[in-house]
């Protein structure tokens, strides 16, 4: 409860103390974990994920899976936090071993499901973001057993994920009003970071005022709080917000400023990783466009959406 309110001295005082009297309670190690990335001390995360996936094999039997539940979270919350996915894989092992368990009971496979639907987010596999949004939907309106304080603020980025911006925006008011009412500052400022990065593609009436509030806010809360990981993103997004105009002009099937941008790259044969440096965008982001483009143009490939520009007089293939 003290890092979910962002009291991190009161959190690190009740870890060591839990720490200290049970060292390979997966439980502690896992919010210390979570609790050492939030505020950028990357190499003791480390540590003690280490620990916790330890403590995990040791314990494993084909009946108790109690352990394995908290990487299966833990990991893709480190990620999430991070920017880097380097070990989802053992994330997706540790969740298939706790669906597999006879001993498993509901709460489990909540706060498993919050780490798969983290790492469909992260992987931006919509398919699976599909499934998960299904398994959590009924859960609208209260906490997570995880790592993250709500499900909507969940809900909000695999509706992302789905390319459904207008729900993602729905789950995301719910969110900001939940962490507001509960008093959880670090999770208000994670969704609104998360909530600007869902807004500043759909580009939609008043979209870019709210982007600039919502980071403000996100970057207010990380500052006062110390959360250097959370801090480089949003300054990172302030910038990619920065070449946006402030009234955009029509483009057919709906494309957005940005989305005509990242296509007419598309057009010049470059790839995600070029459009991502040239853009001065996250590559994540970039992927979101792209997927995006395609759906509106109604375009298989990158070489029908080039088409479709050339088409549209959007770009001039002859352009370097």
């Amino acid at each position: 409860m003290s890092r979910l309110e962002g009291d991190w001295q009161r959190a690190y005082d009740h870890s060591d103390r839990g720490l200290e009297l049970s060292p390979r309670d997966a439980r502690l190690l896992g919010t210390r974990a979570v609790l050492e990335c939030e505020m950028g001390e990357i190499a003791l995360c480390e540590a003690h994920l280490e620990l916790l996936l330890e403590t995990w094999r040791l314990s494993w039997t084909q009946t108790f899976s109690y352990a394995a539940t908290f990487p299966a979270v833990v990991i893709p919350v480190v990620a999430r936090i991070t920017g880097v996915a380097n070990r989802l894989d053992t994330a997706q092992e540790a969740a298939e071993a706790v669906l597999s368990s006879p001993a498993m009971v509901p709460l489990q496979a909540l706060t498993v499901r919050t780490g798969l639907a983290l790492m469909a987010v992260q992987r931006g596999d919509i398919v699976a973001a599909e499934k998960q949004y299904a398994a959590l939907e009924s859960q609208r309106g209260t906490m997570l057993p995880g790592w993250i304080a709500n499900v909507d603020h969940l809900l909000g980025l695999l509706s992302q994920t789905m390319n459904n911006p207008d729900q993602a925006v729905t789950h995301f008011e719910d969110a900001l009003a939940f962490c507001r009412n509960a008093g959880y500052r670090p999770e208000l400022a994670w969704t609104c970071h998360d909530y600007a990065d869902v807004l500043i593609p759909r580009s939609g009436p008043g979209d870019q005022a709210r982007v600039l509030s919502l980071l403000e806010e996100a970057l207010s809360i990380s500052r006062e709080l110390g959360m250097r990981p959370l801090m480089e993103r949003v300054v990172a997004l302030k910038e990619d917000t920065a070449s946006l105009p402030a009234k955009l002009p029509a483009y057919p099937d709906g494309l957005s400023e940005r989305e005509v941008e990242v296509l007419r790259l598309i057009a010049l044969g470059r790839s995600n990783q070029a459009i991502a440096e040239e853009l001065v965008l996250s590559l994540r982001t970039v992927a979101h466009h792209v997927t995006s483009i395609l759906n509106k143009t109604n375009s298989s490939n990158r070489t029908e959406a080039a088409a479709y520009a050339s088409r549209h007089r959007l770009v001039s293939l002859e352009e370097d």
